[in-house]
């Protein structure tokens, strides 16, 4: 835009007296408009789009005004439900149902907040935009439906006239609710009775907890419409809801802040009650169906035991004549029954005289078997005694040899170095004495399993010489074994075995239930040993 405006200048008229050439002239400039015409039509174009820019700007900022006046009684509702649920969370068996209801209360105030936030960036955004027919048309569609958006957040949907709201503020006393029992027995009437009582108990505690709430912010309880007129409280309404504007010029905002808390705090109650109602209606309505669902079946188990009854007389009868035919068909079953006795009579004498003979050759043979083993326990007795005579002979013989080294090595042998062999020879001679032991243990074990085999006929009496005894089989694979490189200084196996833990795992592997859920609960169940004073180890890995 240039700094200084431009001259106007006017239209130079033809100066031929041609009265065409002036006719023709007229025309056109009707046609044409004027640089003055032009000029003033857009300063017009510019003042307009002042005055819409600033209007627009108003309604915006009218709008803002607005929106934060729902978001605060929407944020003070939400505060005041959910206060008064945490209050009834000790009393109110209801408690889920409600807390599920004030939570899609808060997603949906939520939601609405959400829009607004919407709409409002979409109103800004398009007076960002040309000034043009198309913008200006998006602009009042977006208007209207965010004024009809907030009409929605004042009025709530479950009130479809403002009288009722009113009606609802008004809290009338509530009729208690006539339900007809006719047609139950009366175990359904005592339930039913006893559920319409825990909905009265849990009606009255929250009217109580209100009565207190009122009391302690304040308010008369007796008091209808928060302590104002009824026509003031039913003004009010109306200008909460949206419809009506309304001045209380008598009303300081102070008051006007608590009257709208109170009213909030009615219409929570108002909405709890008739939830309790309506869930009251529902559970009675399906105790009356479940009551004539048991009647129905009581109804079909008596025909069917009325069926069952014709059918057992039926069978009865039927019964008695098949009573009478089977009666003649034991009796020839019995005859032939009777012949087949005598027959098998017979053969059993022939079976039992077959196993009596067979019975006493087989006697004679254990007879003689039994002696044979008797006189083979007294022969390997007789062997047995002498090994452990010359045993007992060895013993001593080693104690008194073991005796008099100790005297002639306590006697020249002196220092640490001396007594430490001396002790390794013990412990030696000790290693030997156990080893020739375990060796006659074995011997024993194996002389105690060739009786058994003798006794019941498993193996022959005369020994294979060609195969290895066990005592040999072992030396042999004693021989086999790698020699340790140092000596054991931990628990031997004969310690370690003894633990109870240990044999009760060896006997779960060999059952197979090492991994089933019986073991894990056997072995947890037990404990380890006490070790003795000088056993207990102090490593701590």
């Amino acid at each position: 835009m240039s700094k200084y405006r431009p001259v106007l200048r006017a239209p130079k008229v033809p100066k031929s007296n041609n009265i065409e050439d002036v006719l023709k002239f007229i025309q056109e400039q009707k046609e044409k408009p004027s640089e003055a015409a032009a000029a003033a039509k857009k300063l017009t174009k510019i003042s307009n789009d002042v005055k819409n820019r600033e209007k627009k700007a108003t309604q915006v900022k009218a709008f803002m005004i607005e929106f934060r006046k729902v978001m605060k009684g929407a944020e003070t509702g939400k505060q005041l439900c959910t206060s008064t649920l945490i209050d009834l969370s000790g009393t109110l068996p209801e408690l889920p149902e409600l807390l599920k209801f004030d939570a899609s209360l808060q997603n949906k105030t939520n939601q609405d907040v959400m829009s607004c936030i919407s709409y409002l960036e979409r109103l800004q955004s398009l007076l960002t935009r040309d000034k043009n027919v198309p913008n200006n048309q998006m602009y009042k569609s977006i208007h209207d439906e965010f004024e009809q958006h907030l009409e929605c957040l004042y009025l709530p949907e479950e009130y479809d006239q403002i009288v009722e709201i009113v009606e609802k503020t008004k809290l009338q006393p509530i009729e208690k609710q006539k339900i007809d029992l006719s047609g139950l027995n009366d175990e359904w009437k005592q339930s039913i009775t006893d559920q319409i009582d825990a909905f009265n108990k849990i009606e009255d505690e929250l009217k109580k907890k209100h009565r207190d709430w009122l009391v302690e912010n304040g308010f008369n309880p007796d008091e209808q419409f928060g302590g104002w007129e009824d026509l003031e409280h039913q003004r009010f309404i109306l200008t909460n809801c949206g419809e009506i504007t309304v001045e209380f010029n008598n009303k300081s905002p102070e008051e006007l802040i608590r009257h709208k808390k109170w009213y909030i705090k009615e219409q929570f109650l108002n909405k709890k009650i008739d939830a309790l109602h309506q869930e009251l209606k529902t559970r009675i309505a399906k105790m009356k169906l479940d009551a004539q669902e048991e009647e129905r079946q009581k109804e079909e188990q008596r025909l069917k035991d009325e069926m069952v009854r014709q059918r057992v007389e039926a069978m009865n009868e039927e019964k008695s004549v098949l009573d009478e035919r089977l009666k003649v068909e034991r009796e020839e079953k019995r005859k032939r029954d009777l012949e087949k006795q005598e027959q098998e009579e017979i053969e059993r004498q022939k079976k039992e005289e077959e196993e009596r003979k067979q019975k006493q050759l087989y006697n004679e043979e254990k007879m003689q078997l039994k002696n044979r083993v008797n006189a083979e326990k007294e022969r390997r007795k007789e062997i047995e005694d002498r090994i452990q005579r010359n045993r007992e002979i060895e013993a001593e013989r080693q104690k008194a040899e073991l005796k008099e080294r100790r005297k002639e090595m306590k006697v020249v042998v002196s220092g640490r170095r001396q007594i430490e062999e001396i002790r390794k020879r013990e412990r030696q001679a000790k290693d030997r004495e156990r080893y020739q032991q375990k060796l006659e243990q074995q011997k024993r074990l194996e002389m105690l399993a060739q009786q058994v085999r003798d006794e019941f006929g498993l193996d022959d009496l005369v020994a294979d010489p060609e195969k290895p005894t066990k005592i040999m089989e072992i030396r042999r694979n004693a021989e086999k074994e790698e020699k340790p490189m140092f000596n054991p200084t931990s628990f031997a196996s004969s310690v370690i075995e003894m633990d109870p833990r240990i044999r009760i795992e060896n006997a779960l592997r060999e059952a197979g239930l090492m991994n089933s859920p019986y073991a894990q609960n056997v072995i947890t169940q037990m404990s380890a040993l006490r070790p003795a004073p000088g056993m207990e180890s102090h490593i701590k890995f």
